[in-house]
């Protein structure tokens, strides 16, 4: 996969380099509910891993966070934590 912008590349990386510290817990994959989806991502989404979900247009930003949003809730169940990146221009832009 070509990673859409090289700043992400470079926080995956870092991400993965501090993997074995994250333990168990932070492992696995968690069903999106539909099978074909879940083949074609592994099994699911990865747990303790970083996600990017852009949106079509800029119209289209409150539902791509939105949807963001709802499968970083299902990932990371009710005591997970989650680190949100926006730029300035996501946060401001209405939807």
């Amino acid at each position: 996969m070509i990673d859409s912008h090289p700043p992400l590349a470079h926080l995956k990386r870092q991400i993965e380099a501090l993997s074995p510290s994250l333990g168990d817990g932070h492992r696995g994959r968690v069903s999106l509910g539909l099978s074909a989806l879940d083949a074609r991502l592994g099994g699911g989404i990865a747990k303790g891993a970083v996600h990017e979900v852009l949106p079509c247009t800029t119209e289209d930003g409150a539902s791509a966070a939105a949807f963001a949003l709802m499968l970083a809730a299902r990932i990371s169940g009710p005591v997970g934590k989650i680190l949100w990146i926006a730029t300035d221009a996501q946060l401001r832009r209405g939807g």
